[in-house]
């Protein structure tokens, strides 16, 4: 089977929950098969990313950035976006998992606070041309795993077709309503089977959000 039809099947089943909502269905304990014992998840807590926390300033930051990564200053791109007049912080590694081809981290200190309110780690297109859509599905599959293992608020989304080029793969919410959010963008299935065998234009963006209802954005 050619990459490109890997990659459409691939998608295909990841959007058949959609007919559900992509809504969990359960967040209630799990049985043990050896003990027989319930088992319940532990609540997720989203408090930034690594050594990264959410309400640190940019030193405080930067000094995160430096040990999560051994990153120097002088290779730590520093922007301002001009929609919403936040700081960003950007770090390009070219390995941070063992999948996944390189990733660019990104940093977003609030308008107003000047503290860290947003980390998106992004991998595929727009980071590097050195991956593979392979690479990039089996790191989606991994992320999304791992996410499932802890407790989340009722309504946790994933596998959910949010519109013809992209999918939440998974979405979830602490008990301070603080968010995960890992999607998957891609073109259409048309343009996907007219393109290269490298899937060059699949890109995986995963979010970690202080607050979605109340983002510190310029407004």
């Amino acid at each position: 089977m050619s990459l490109h039809k890997k990659i459409c099947l691939t998608l295909a089943l990841l959007l058949c929950s959609f007919s559900t909502g992509g809504l969990a269905e359960s967040q209630s304990p799990l049985k043990n098969l050896d003990t027989g014992q319930f088992i319940t998840k532990k609540w997720k807590v989203i408090d930034g990313f690594r050594s990264a926390k959410f309400g640190m300033s940019e030193k405080q930051v930067m000094r995160a950035i430096a040990k999560d990564f051994k990153v120097p200053k002088n290779k730590i791109e520093r922007l301002v976006t001009p929609l919403y007049k936040t700081n960003v912080l950007i770090i390009h590694l070219p390995k941070l998992m063992e999948i996944g081809g390189p990733a660019d981290i990104v940093y977003i200190l609030g308008y107003k606070s000047k503290k860290l309110i947003q980390v998106n780690v992004d991998w595929g297109k727009g980071v590097s041309d050195n991956f593979t859509a392979e690479e990039i599905m089996t790191l989606l599959s991994k992320l999304r795993t791992h996410f499932m293992k802890d407790r989340y608020k009722k309504g946790i989304v994933f596998d959910s077709k949010a519109s013809d080029t992209r999918t939440i793969v998974f979405r979830g919410k602490d008990l301070k309503d603080r968010m995960i959010l890992l999607y998957l963008d891609y073109p259409k299935p048309k343009e996907l089977e007219d393109k290269k065998e490298t899937g060059s234009d699949l890109r995986l963006i995963l979010s970690y959000i202080q607050s979605v209802e109340n983002p510190d954005h310029f407004k």
